[in-house]
């Protein structure tokens, strides 16, 4: 019943105690719970709380007995296990912050689910949540899936869901979920420190009443089961959602940069917004908001000459990173660096100067604030330090991997993120020594897990052409029986590192992989692939691609013999829930079974059917480029085909499209869809054209066009959207042009082409008319003459504004020009339009600049001839 810490309260429990304390009446349990009975409940009572509640008790005994009785016969017995606090904290939400913290690129927090805009994987969390017991929510570092998953929790809670999160750090081990029949939601972040197995034997305790969400950093393939945390989507939001709170944002901006304000010298917070609404992810939204590169640049600078802060921060940078953003051991890790330099000497003061200075997260908690500021701090390091201070984080680096500190995978992790800096090139090198290689890869027969099995298949991968003796390749050479072994033996967890691995030596040397590849276990690999529960189709797929794709024609029947039975098994079980990943699976074999899929795929009609009607806008993501190639024959860049049996497949999947689910699709899409939309309404539009027209017919434009409003000044996603309503009614797509008109700052060829009047009377009014945007002579060519239909004399002055950027393109062309007709199609209509204008152009065209440009150039053998004669006609048409 809690615990008390004064006399008065002994006292008045030994007067209880007198009294007859009653164990069967209500009122000495008032202030209790089944928790506080096991010693769980933290609150503290003192004689005034404990009598308050008896004296309330007492004056309506009657009432709460009468309220029990009557709770008895309607409800069903309960029971409580209690949660392990030692693992578990318990959420209640009760503190919040303000939005500083997204800003400043904290790690988020609880604490932070109200002030941060909510991403649209929320929802989907939530959703899901209600279909199933988990859901593993899955992205890149930075991209907000941690605050997503404490968003989704905290909706729950109101509605009276306990939520529990799990706080261990160090020493991972399989948490215990107590068999509660409380609603409880256990979260688990960070879940890339565990093994897909532990995170599999923990998904399998969730129930109906006991959920289980896990946030996981990107490490490997993507799990089937997964919600997909995406950036850009993301950084839109982050971009509306401030810009509508800008009088709250900027204060707290202007604390990070002062250049930052509502002064007249200062700039102002939407330039900042639109710079930052370039970033690639919500971190780096906020790391620009905050200052961009300068701040941690001068972060740094302000503490790397503090006692060798420097060294120090970058070492607690590096090791987070190699331990999978896991938190550092600060002490261990002083006493490591010592090692290599005796000279070095730091203590709990030059942690809390870090803390201080918003470099590393708190004192109990060693990180720095946020994965890709670490990586940042590393880069700065790598730098502008001395190369003694680069030695000893070298070395220290060095010999703890030889030590086996951290796993094969942290180094990887570590040199992947030093990629993307021009002045670390070929860092990995510095990074992996010869001696790490020979220390992971030296030994293989004890590596069992599929988690570490992982980790050397990545690393070995990373350093296959390392300039060293013994590199990746020679290990792999030394170990080819035992890794055919393991590739034999691949589950899900492994399939797509080894199809990496295999792919590096495809691209290395294909003869040695075709040696290789012969002595692959078939029979073995079926065994594997059977045996597995819940197999990853995506991971699989891949695997098999690459084990596969470059071997002789002949092997195919007898690799298909074998494999054929578990592949029939595997559709015979398809539902909703695997169909993309089967679709994907069945791209990736498509050159084993080029008859059997298709046969597949159309007696899968029926699970296509329902998976478009339950989310048509996420169902769109099916339609990759892979599947439009392989399953419906449509190239999106051209050059292929498609054969009968494609045509039949696409036109079959094409008449299973929902169109009231697919308009709405639509209507509620963003910015990101857009492209996907565009090219299902083609495939759509290419065999079914009354459907194509009847799903545009029932779009909402007026939605669209408030989704749409600031996307007008962007050419890509604007223009996907609107040739894909252009394909199913081209009166709606310029109905949609002419209604967003005040929005546009730049006619674009493509909106040109749809509306060509609205492009006109805008012309009138300054806005500039792009005929050449994109890459597509063919595009010009369609804008150009409807401009013409509308208006010939308007048409002439467009063409005018647009010589320069024409005499440029040309001077710069490339056989890929000349891949169709666009090209010469559009210069004869130019010499129709107006033939002063077409010799000003050509007079002004450098033949030699052409030549050398096209020399430089490539074209595939097949399109080669005509090519060369459209190349050559165009050479008569301007020396005419």
């Amino acid at each position: 019943m809690g615990t008390y810490q004064d006399d008065e309260t002994a006292q008045y429990l030994l007067e209880l105690e007198k009294d007859g304390f009653n164990p069967d009446c209500i009122e000495n349990y008032i202030p209790s719970c089944p928790a506080c009975n096991i010693s769980k409940n933290n609150r503290v009572y003192t004689a005034a709380n404990l009598r308050f509640f008896h004296e309330i008790a007492r004056a309506h005994a009657h009432e709460i007995l009468v309220t029990i009785d009557t709770l008895k016969t309607k409800t069903t017995e309960s029971f409580y296990e209690p949660v392990d606090t030692e693992l578990w904290e318990a959420l209640d939400f009760s503190y919040q912050r303000d939005i500083s913290h997204a800003i400043m690129g904290y790690r988020l927090t609880p604490a932070d689910v109200v002030a941060c805009p909510k991403f649209l994987q929320v929802a989907r969390i939530e959703k899901q949540l209600t279909i199933v017991d988990y859901v593993l929510v899955q992205g890149e570092a930075g991209c907000g899936k941690s605050i997503s998953v404490y968003q989704a929790a905290y909706n729950l809670f109101r509605k009276g869901w306990k939520v529990y999160l799990y706080k261990a750090t160090e020493n991972l081990i399989v948490p215990a979920i107590p068999r509660n029949t409380e609603s409880s939601i256990y979260i688990i972040d960070d879940a890339q420190r565990l093994s897909e197995k532990t995170i599999e034997i923990i998904s399998e305790q969730a129930r109906p009443n006991t959920k289980i969400i896990f946030a996981k950093t990107n490490s490997s393939a993507i799990r089937h089961d997964t919600i997909l945390v995406t950036n850009k989507d993301a950084v839109k939001i982050l971009r509306d959602d401030f810009l509508a709170r800008k009088k709250e944002i900027t204060p707290i901006v202007h604390q990070c940069d002062a250049r930052v304000g509502i002064n007249f010298s200062d700039s102002p917070i939407e330039r900042r917004l639109e710079g930052a609404e370039k970033a690639s992810t919500p971190w780096q939204f906020n790391y620009i908001l905050r200052g961009g590169w300068q701040t941690i640049k001068e972060q740094y600078e302000m503490i790397r000459t503090h006692h060798d802060c420097g060294l120090l921060a970058a070492a607690i940078a590096a090791f987070q990173i190699v331990k999978l953003d896991n938190c550092v051991d600060y002490r261990w890790l002083c006493n490591y660096l010592l090692r290599f330099d005796n000279s070095l000497s730091w203590d709990d003061d030059d942690l809390q100067y870090l803390v201080n200075h918003k470099i590393v997260l708190s004192f109990d908690d060693v990180r720095i604030v946020h994965l890709e500021s670490a990586e940042r701090i590393v880069a700065q390091f790598l730098r502008n330090a001395s190369i003694e201070k680069k030695t000893v984080l070298f070395r220290a680096i060095e010999t703890s991997f030889i030590e086996k500190k951290f796993m094969p995978m942290g180094i990887v992790w570590l040199s992947n993120r030093m990629l993307g800096y021009s002045f670390a090139y070929r860092c990995e090198e510095v990074f992996i020594s010869e001696a790490m290689i020979s220390s992971a890869l030296e030994s293989l027969l004890d590596i069992q897990s599929s988690h570490e099995r992982v980790g050397i298949a990545f690393f070995m991968e990373k350093v296959f052409k390392f300039r060293y003796a013994k590199n990746g390749r020679w290990f792999f050479d030394k170990h080819e029986v035992l890794l055919l072994d393991w590739i034999a033996h691949a589950d899900s967890v492994t399939a797509y590192a080894y199809s990496n691995l295999i792919n590096i030596l495809i691209n290395t040397d294909r003869k040695r992989y075709r040696q290789c590849m012969q002595r692959v276990d078939w029979a073995q690999i079926v065994k594997s692939l059977a045996l597995e529960r819940k197999p990853n189709l995506y991971a699989w797929g891949k695997l098999i691609n690459r084990l596969t794709i470059f071997l002789p024609k002949p092997r195919y029947a007898q690799i298909r013999e074998i494999l054929n039975p578990v592949i029939v098994d595997i559709c015979a079980k398809a539902t909703v829930t695997n169909i993309s990943a089967l679709s994907d699976l069945l791209c990736d074999i498509k050159h084993l079974f080029p008859t059997y899929i298709h046969e597949s795929i159309r007696k899968l009609l029926p699970v296509y059917k329902e998976y478009f009607k339950n989310d048509m806008l996420h169902a769109i993501n099916l339609f990759s480029f892979e599947f439009f190639l392989c399953i419906c024959g449509l190239s999106l860049l051209g050059g292929h085909r498609a054969t009968k049996e494609e045509r039949e497949t696409a036109a079959a999947l094409v008449s299973e499209l929902p169109v009231v689910e697919f308009a709405s699709a639509i209507s509620n899409s963003y910015p990101r869809d857009w492209q996907s939309i565009d090219q299902v309404l083609f495939l759509i539009g290419t065999y079914d054209r009354k459907k194509a027209s009847e799903i545009v017919n029932q779009v909402d434009i007026m939605r669209l066009s408030d989704i749409a409003k600031d996307n007008w000044t962007q050419y890509g996603e604007i223009v996907h959207l609107c040739r894909g309503l252009h394909i199913g009614d081209w009166r709606i797509a310029r109905r949609f042009v002419e209604y967003n008109r005040d929005k546009i700052r730049v006619m674009y060829s493509t909106i040109a082409f749809i509306a060509p009047q609205c492009a006109i009377s805008l012309f009138k009014d300054g806005v500039p008319v792009d005929l050449l945007t994109g890459h597509w002579w063919r595009i010009s060519f369609y804008a150009l003459r409807e401009l013409i239909k509308s208006n010939s004399v308007e048409a002439q002055k467009i063409l005018l504004s647009n010589v320069p950027k024409i005499i440029k393109r040309l001077n710069t062309s490339s056989k890929i020009d000349f891949d169709d007709d666009g090209c010469l199609m559009f210069l004869q209509l130019v010499r129709e339009c107006d033939d002063n204008i077409f010799r000003r152009i050509v007079s002004a065209l450098d033949s030699q600049a052409i030549s050398d440009s096209w020399e430089k150039s490539h074209v595939s053998s097949r399109q080669k001839k005509r090519v060369e004669e459209r190349c050559s006609r165009f050479l008569d048409m301007i020396e005419q």
